[in-house]
């Protein structure tokens, strides 16, 4: 009997440990989550995901692209498709055999090479208005319209955008086009889309496809030299200067006060003259220089000119 009793207690511990054991592991939610990203060096943006976690059975992956997947070993291949290096937030959950969870985000970035001859923006700018073509890891054509003519809410908010799109210029391989002669100042998406298109093409057909031979830019502000009451304005393309009515519109010409008041302007050969019988000497010229400003100066390929100031 005593023999007896001793094993049935022995087996009865050992059971009731081993549920023991089994039950508590069971409450508890993953540790130690990790994730890897192999990236591909090729530049198709795929990534093969690896993650690890102590007491998971399975992995939740949120792409940061709003897509999902749901894997037990915690491998998983994706492939992103934005153009260019970006940085992309991967949210991992990983679960317990009971439903526990452990969340963590890690970020990867990506870059995904594309061969582009060159890019055409005719949409909104940012306030700097410099392009940022190195983005994407080589340099190519960037060719963009300066917004146009527009009613604004504060003052000269337009201009001076147009104005840091004009000196975006500087930088290499772009090319700009301007809208003031087809927008509406009520309107800030214009209707006439037509010659925003073709001024755009002929910037690409000219300049990198060169199957063209034309001024594909209107007059850009070069430089001003003063002498004695008057300011004499060159251009680049300036090639058949001229007005699209009797008068130049649109110049102000200011003394040391910076009190600008409206220009006399008049054209000779391929550069502007600028007097005011208010200003005795002169040190600053303005172009163009509001919001919804429509002037009419013109190249020979009858575009219109860039709005400037020079102080």
């Amino acid at each position: 009997m005593k023999l007896y009793l001793k094993i049935f207690l022995l087996v009865s511990f050992d059971i009731l440990v081993s549920c023991g054991k089994s039950d508590v592991g069971a409450e508890i939610a993953p540790t130690n989550l990790v994730l890897k990203s192999e990236i591909s060096t090729d530049g198709s943006g795929t990534v093969v995901f690896t993650a690890t976690a102590d007491g998971a059975v399975s992995f939740d992956f949120e792409y940061g692209n709003g897509e999902f997947a749901t894997v037990p070993s915690g491998i998983v291949t994706y492939k992103y498709t934005l153009a260019g290096t970006n940085t992309y937030p991967v949210s991992v959950t990983a679960k317990s055999i009971s439903g526990l969870t452990t969340k963590k985000t890690f970020d990867v970035t990506v870059t995904i090479k594309v061969d582009l001859p060159g890019l055409i923006w005719s949409d909104e700018f940012n306030t700097d208005g410099t392009p940022n073509p190195t983005k994407w890891g080589y340099d190519f054509p960037f060719y963009y319209a300066q917004i146009a003519p527009y009613k604004y809410g504060k003052p000269y908010e337009g201009v001076e955008v147009r104005e840091a799109q004009r000196k975006a210029l500087e930088v290499p391989n772009t090319g700009m086009i301007v809208l003031s002669d087809i927008g509406d100042t009520l309107n800030i998406h214009p209707r006439n889309k037509t010659d925003v298109a073709l001024r755009l093409a002929n910037l690409a057909l000219n300049r990198y496809y060169k199957v063209l031979q034309i001024d594909d830019s209107g007059p850009i502000y070069k430089e001003m030299v003063i002498e004695k009451n008057r300011v004499i304005i060159s251009f680049d393309h300036s090639e058949g200067l001229h007005s699209a009515g009797d008068k130049l519109t649109c110049f102000e010409i200011a003394g040391d006060d910076k009190v600008f008041y409206p220009g006399e302007a008049k054209i000779k050969g391929e550069k502007v003259f600028v007097t005011s019988k208010k200003v005795k000497l002169p040190v600053a010229v303005r172009f163009a220089w509001s919001n919804t400003a429509t002037p009419n100066l013109f190249n020979g390929a009858n575009l219109p000119a860039s709005c400037f100031r020079t102080d």
